[in-house]
């Protein structure tokens, strides 16, 4: 298309041609030029010029801009905002928000659109994965990534769990850890004939008079 002579595609273009198109005295986008840097995390940061769109390195000077089927991407362009960018292995990916909803482009090493990941939920693990490579929360979660598994034991009491005990049996070396081990085992156990498993071959008593003993072939044992 026809650009203008202060066109911020057109001075872009002035770095690729070697020279000042426009005899404004700069190759390129003036250093007076200032921008808007909408983020700043990891190793490039988005930046706004006018209505134009920069992936500048963080550690400084002018990267590529972001361009749409061969034009500039503009402000307003689309129905979604832009709040990230990236560079990955041969290009970069551009994170963009719309509401609850989000998608992520990825470029060309010019900043040329290539394709996309498609429209993602806020909490879609391949958003909170992205999450990781743009070094930012994207969904407001408060986390950045994947969020922690939440573990819960399974427990027989409140604050008793076939979990607790399972690391105290498997790591017990002493004869001491054994015994409270069992005793806590008896208290929780009394009235069940359930095995606790183990991976090893253990050979369990139980006598008649209510006491619980085991014997085992690796350090662990079997409560019946």
């Amino acid at each position: 298309g026809v650009l203008a002579a202060n066109s911020t595609t057109l001075e872009s273009f002035e770095t690729s041609f070697h020279q000042d198109l426009n005899g404004d005295g700069a190759i390129g986008i003036p250093s007076g030029v200032a921008g808007t840097a909408i983020e700043s995390y990891g190793s490039t940061s988005l930046v706004q010029v006018a209505s134009n769109y920069f992936f500048n390195p963080i550690a400084g000077g002018t990267g590529p801009e972001f361009s749409y089927g061969g034009s500039p991407v503009t402000q307003g362009q689309f129905a979604w905002s832009l709040t990230g960018v990236e560079a990955i292995t041969g290009g970069y990916e551009v994170a963009w928000k719309s509401g609850a909803q989000f998608t992520v482009w990825y470029t060309d090493s010019n900043g040329n659109y290539t394709t996309n990941a498609g429209v993602l939920a806020a909490n879609s693990t391949t958003l909170t994965s992205f999450e990781t490579s743009f070094h930012q929360d994207l969904n407001g979660d408060g986390v950045v990534g994947p969020p922690a598994a939440s573990v819960r034991p399974n427990s027989l009491t409140e604050n008793f769990s076939f979990a607790e005990i399972s690391t105290a049996m498997y790591s017990a070396e002493s004869e001491t850890l054994r015994e409270l081990a069992s005793s806590a085992l008896r208290e929780q156990l009394a009235l069940s004939h359930e095995v606790f498993t183990s991976p090893y071959e253990t050979n369990a008593a139980h006598d008649p008079h209510g006491s619980y003993f085991a014997d085992s072939h690796q350090g662990d044992f079997v409560i019946r």
